[in-house]
């Protein structure tokens, strides 16, 4: 069984010339869930996965509550594959796309120009196939840069704490006892689903 956003991703790049472009609106399911794996495994080892644009939770509003993503994919070949994650937090009116630091950001990391790391735009080299989704790098990226996270506290994905707490695996307490804290970066409106934890 194939599913339809893998099918159309497949056809697009099929009928894409070499070092052309896609860029597809995806559900963050296909970013996040196991069932996914073996397609985003495809698409590392056969193209260029060179940006992921998390969108805001309102995107599709009133239509669709469903969290989204841009996936721009490149049809080439790269050893040393960089990709561009960036958050767009709200909806920008037409007036401030022009200005729109995301963009800004994008252009820099296309003219190779260096790019202060923010939700605006962060550069990965190497994204694995366990997940293509925003909120996993960037909380690689900054988990011991978020000053106000340390007040004796740890912090911890998400992801990690449901899968830790469905194993029955204990939680790791700070030495004075307190529980994890989950950072804000990680926990977005968004609604939680089995198949995206597994």
């Amino acid at each position: 069984h194939i599913d339809s956003t893998e099918l159309l991703i497949n056809k697009a790049l099929d009928f894409c010339k070499p070092n052309g472009w896609i860029m597809s609106v995806i559900s963050d399911g296909v970013l996040l869930s196991s069932r996914f794996k073996k397609f985003r495994d495809k698409l590392i080892k056969r193209y260029s996965v060179k940006g992921d644009i998390n969108l805001s939770s309102d995107t599709f509003k009133p239509y669709s509550a469903l969290s989204t993503s841009i996936l721009l994919i490149k049809k080439e070949q790269s050893v040393n594959q960089t990709t561009f994650f960036a958050s767009l937090e709200r909806i920008p009116k037409p007036n401030e796309i022009v200005e729109l630091p995301i963009l800004k950001n994008w252009n820099k990391y296309n003219s190779n120009e260096e790019i202060e790391p923010s939700k605006n735009g962060f550069i990965v080299e190497g994204i694995r196939e366990e997940s293509f989704h925003f909120s996993n790098y960037w909380f690689k990226k900054f988990q011991n840069s978020l000053e106000d996270l340390n007040q004796g506290y740890s912090s911890i994905p998400l992801k990690e704490l449901v899968l830790n707490i469905k194993r029955g695996k204990a939680l790791k307490q700070h030495d004075k006892g307190e529980l994890p804290y989950i950072a804000p970066a990680v926990i977005r409106a968004m609604k939680l689903r089995v198949e995206e934890l597994s």
